[in-house]
């Protein structure tokens, strides 16, 4: 049955002129143009005080492509091309980038940061599972988030307004949007909201990381990893976790009030950059976020985190946002994969804990696409993809980027230095071998290890194909 969400999506997008998405052309070294920002544009706020507001149809299609690759039923695939058309139908052929969702009509033409990002990563994931031609408009949006959105010492811009001062005066967005590039280039470029955010930089960052999987983008992996390492540097603290922005150069950040949703996103980033890297530096700080978000945002009635730190007591918080659904998402998302990579049973504990509060209190979030997707992944076994070997010798980089280019919604990439993550090793069933060895499982059914970067696709599909939504077969070997 197709998903009422879904329909709607559709009915919108029928109403809504599709464009033709031809990625972003003409990219010399003056890309992008100058700014020509309306006096006094106004920033945008950072007084999001309810979490993060990401559009439905981005987790709608995330969820679809799920079900799709269990499934194969042409239902659910016309669910998932109708929700791309949606989201293509907010693209700009032009620069890449999608317009704001949050105008049904679409006549704004803000471009926000976490949608362009979001976006590149559910159409790449889509268009791989349903191995649609598609993957140019992900690739757009992905390259918009880094021409356009990017500081140039780490970190991503809040938004790109809409209006700004053409050689006639001020011209609105929807005007300026409907030029080519050549015409579009002698006016300028709107202003953009020079705000970095955490939340949004570290959605973002985990985004971006996942699309340059599917889309082989080294430019994106660098900056969205440039992103994490800037909220880390600048944005980070022991003791108070996650800031909500990251300060201009030169300023200190503000840790008097640290939310939910900037530092589970953080962990959901850092996470993502582990898979990308390999570097356990970048584990250990998820672990490390992960405590701190248990011990400052824990309530004292329920399992539930609250949105505000010290906003825990009993009978909840001051503010009317005590408790922050999509935030607790995450925090199950992140404490699931943290159990899946380090075989502490305590994230598991906490996240069927969480998720069984949110149950018994009837959350309608569990009823959302993220909820239903963060209840889909715990429900089915991933694929865990471990490369061991030395992470000074480069083809255990090349196992590492053969493992993650193969596409697999439901992933895990470790890689393991049988010296430096001996601890790790001893726990895994693997051992180290004389090259840089790739060995994958799901649940108690693993491929024989793979050490040629070049057979790594054939390879897992037929695995994968065979195991990933097969009943357990204990201690099968697939070849």
């Amino acid at each position: 049955m197709k998903l009422p969400s879904a329909n709607f999506a559709f009915a919108i997008m029928l109403a809504v002129t599709s464009l033709l998405f031809t990625g972003c052309r003409g990219r010399g070294a003056d890309f992008p143009p100058p700014e020509k920002p309306l006096p006094n544009a106004p920033a945008a706020s950072v007084a999001d005080a309810c979490g993060v507001a990401v559009p439905e149809v981005f987790s709608e299609l995330s969820f679809e492509t799920l079900v799709y690759r269990k499934e194969k039923k042409d239902d659910v695939l016309r669910s998932v091309n109708e929700l791309m058309g949606l989201i293509e139908s907010r693209a700009d052929a032009e620069w890449g980038g999608v317009f704001d969702f949050a105008d049904a009509t679409g006549a704004s033409k803000r471009k926000i940061l976490i949608e362009s990002a979001l976006a590149a990563k559910v159409l790449a994931d889509a268009s791989a599972a349903t191995g649609s031609p598609e993957r140019a408009a992900a690739a757009a949006a992905a390259d918009y988030a880094v021409a356009f959105l990017a500081d140039p010492q780490g970190g991503f811009y809040a938004a790109q307004e809409s209006g700004l001062m053409g050689p006639d005066g001020e011209m609105s967005g929807e005007e300026f949007y409907k030029l080519p590039d050549s015409a579009r280039r002698k006016i300028g470029m709107p202003a953009r909201d020079k705000t970095m955010r955490v939340a949004d930089n570290a959605a973002a960052a985990a985004a971006l990381l996942r699309a340059s999987d599917v889309l082989s983008r080294p430019a994106v992996e660098t900056a969205a990893l440039a992103a994490v390492e800037k909220i880390l540097s600048d944005a980070w603290s022991d003791d108070f976790g996650a800031a909500r922005v990251i300060p201009p150069q030169g300023e200190k950040s503000d840790f008097s009030e640290s939310r939910l949703a900037d530092n589970a996103l953080l962990a959901r980033a850092l996470i993502e950059a582990y898979q990308t890297t390999g570097e356990t530096r970048f584990l250990d700080k998820a672990e490390a976020v992960a405590a701190l978000i248990h011990k400052n945002f824990r309530r004292a009635d329920a399992p539930e985190f609250s949105l505000y730190e010290g906003a825990a007591s009993s009978g909840g918080g001051a503010t009317a946002c005590s408790s922050d659904s999509f935030s607790n998402l995450v925090v199950v998302s992140v404490l699931s994969d943290l159990y899946l990579l380090t075989d502490n049973e305590d994230y598991k504990t906490r996240a069927d804990a969480l998720v069984a509060t949110m149950k018994a209190m009837s959350s309608t979030e569990l009823f959302s696409a993220l909820g239903r997707e963060t209840l889909f992944r715990m429900e089915h076994k991933p694929l865990m993809m471990v490369v061991v070997g030395s992470k000074k010798d480069p083809a255990t980089a090349a196992m590492r980027s053969s493992a993650l280019k193969f596409f697999e919604p439901l992933k895990l990439v470790m890689t393991v230095d049988p010296e430096l993550d001996a601890a790790i090793l001893e726990r895994l069933p693997y051992s180290a071998r004389p090259k840089p060895t790739l060995f994958a499982c799901v649940d108690t059914a693993c491929s024989f290890p793979v050490d040629d970067p070049a057979e790594t696709e054939p390879k897992m599909r037929v695995f994968v194909d065979r195991h990933m939504f097969a009943e357990p077969q204990p201690g099968k070997l697939a070849f």
